[in-house]
């Protein structure tokens, strides 16, 4: 009888969404899971899910050294899954061959002085950007980074898109990993209804999305079923506000619009992804995380993809964006608003997303499996 792995999960971030995923996979994997993580991400996670086999240690401190030096090396590995809480706490014991670290920004953590990015489109947060970029420097931070990326630890990328491109900039193609982010969960749903649910997940911000082409296509359907647009993410923002208003401008009969205010929660969130006939992501091909340019699929990937895979739902997507193997089936990409707009109307006038669930169902074990593959590969090394 083979020994369980025990496998310490450190999340002491927000990104409950990625922890979920390792939990889930861990957990098929027969593992015994220690999961470090803050009250937010747990509630988050409980309420959608239970592990019978993880032992939770809730860690609300800011002071994370402390915490953190508590835990012994015994386990068979040490998974930061966010990086960033702990960059300048990080005890030096960590910096082996147990510790994983999960990267979610790659030119933030290898190049950041190249790809550093002060303007903004408002002088407002291109002056913040100078002032976090002041603080960066004198707080030495890129040293850390350095220390990090030229540590003995094993790195864990998203995609293998994005493992292949870490691997060109840095020399750890021996050492890291694809651990994906994008696990399927449940079933497509097909409703027989008089009105089509397009969700577009994801706060409404300039950082990594285009609403003005979103907005584009919109205006150019010429369809006569009723459609609700669900714009499942925070809109706070002054650009969240302006776009609000650019809707109220295109708003006609037939055409309806919701918008979330705040955080949502993760039950929610859900639900309305559940409800979904399908999904339009609309992204930018760079994407600005902090003070820092990343290149949507390569160096860092959309939790939105996440979503499309966990609830396998059809997707429009920006033709520059890259999908692990399979994933294309089910999805139709775009260049333009124009382009977009013919793919809404047409997959709406010949219900083709229905069409598309039916063979999601083909598709996920395959891609499943090379998931599974790809954990297995990760538990042996």
């Amino acid at each position: 009888m083979s020994i369980k792995k025990k496998i310490a999960l450190i999340e002491l971030s927000r990104h409950n969404e990625v922890l979920h995923a390792y939990m889930d996979m861990f957990s098929r994997l027969d593992c015994e899971i220690y999961c470090y993580t803050n009250s937010f991400c747990q509630t988050q996670i409980q309420l959608i899910d239970t592990f019978t086999n993880v032992h939770w240690i809730i860690i609300d401190d800011k002071n994370y050294y402390n915490e953190l030096e508590t835990i012994e090396l015994e386990f068979d590995k040490l998974i930061f899954i966010t990086v960033d809480p702990v960059l300048e706490q990080l005890p030096k014991k960590y910096l082996s061959i147990k510790t994983t670290l999960v990267l979610h920004d790659i030119h933030a953590y290898t190049l950041p002085t190249k790809y550093f990015h002060l303007w903004r489109q408002s002088f407002i947060q291109s002056l913040k950007n100078v002032v976090k970029w002041s603080i960066y420097i004198l707080l030495n931070k890129q040293n850390y980074t350095k220390q990090l990326i030229d540590s003995e630890c094993q790195y864990a990328l998203p995609t293998d898109e994005t493992k292949s491109y870490f691997d060109k900039l840095t020399c750890h193609i021996n050492n890291s990993y694809t651990l994906n982010f994008a696990v399927p969960k449940y079933k497509s749903k097909i409703y027989k209804r008089s009105f089509v649910n397009i969700t577009i997940p994801g706060n409404i911000s300039d950082k990594n999305r285009d609403y003005d082409l979103l907005l584009r296509a919109i205006k150019l359907l010429d369809i006569s079923v009723d459609i609700n647009f669900h714009f499942l993410g925070d809109n706070k923002s002054y650009y969240a506000k302006r776009i609000m208003k650019k809707i109220d401008k295109i708003s006609r009969q037939g055409l309806r619009f919701y918008f979330y205010n705040g955080f949502i929660e993760q039950k929610q969130f859900d639900d309305i992804l559940r409800d979904s006939d399908f999904l339009i992501l609309p992204f930018k091909k760079t994407m600005h995380y902090q003070i820092f340019k990343e290149r949507m699929g390569y160096s860092c990937v959309s939790g939105s993809i996440n979503d499309m895979v966990r609830f396998s739902i059809p997707s429009l997507i920006p033709k520059f964006y890259p999908l692990d193997k399979g994933l294309d089936k089910f999805t139709e990409q775009f260049e333009s608003a124009i382009e977009l707009a013919f793919h809404i109307n047409t997959w709406i006038k010949d219900n083709e997303y229905n069409k598309l669930k039916k063979e999601i169902d083909k598709i996920m074990p395959n891609y499943m499996a090379t998931v599974h593959n790809n954990f297995i590969k990760y538990l042996k090394d």
